[in-house]
């Protein structure tokens, strides 16, 4: 009995220890900094970034409290971009709240009708209305 009490301490140390985000948190390799972009140039580029890999930064301001397969980025100029992969793929921990990001990863239009509307809008918010298919993630440090 008192060996699986010191396992299971021992385990949830590592586990605490883990999300403790003394390093930082990379998932699939951590995020191609070399694709990083600035948000304002993603929708005058909107159609180069549905089909290639852009990395985009952010803080971590809603995480997926059952099982962590969301969360989602406030990029610059206040956007909120929705980081979604499928159960299992990689579990995003509450404690990345307030922590900035960096996702590598594809936009993807709901549509192409939507890729049209969003393509032509001169409205930051259009963002929202776009998937994002992350190959890559990296949380760090909070931010102050």
């Amino acid at each position: 009995m008192m060996k699986d009490t010191i396992k299971l301490t021992a385990l949830s140390l590592a586990v605490f220890s883990r999300f403790s985000f003394s390093s930082p948190l990379e998932f699939a390799g951590g995020a191609d900094m070399s694709k990083l972009v600035e948000a304002e140039h993603i929708l005058p580029n909107l159609n180069d970034y549905t089909t290639n890999l852009v990395t985009v930064k952010g803080v971590v301001t809603h995480v997926c409290r059952k099982l962590g397969c969301w969360m989602t980025l406030r990029v610059a100029n206040g956007l909120d971009v929705n980081i979604e992969v499928e159960q299992g793929d990689m579990v995003f921990p509450l404690a990345a709240i307030g922590r900035e990001a960096h996702v590598t990863g594809r936009f993807e239009a709901l549509n192409q009708r939507a890729l049209a509307c969003v393509s032509k809008a001169d409205d930051e918010t259009a963002l929202m209305r776009l998937g994002f298919n992350p190959t890559a993630v990296t949380i760090s440090h909070l931010v102050q």
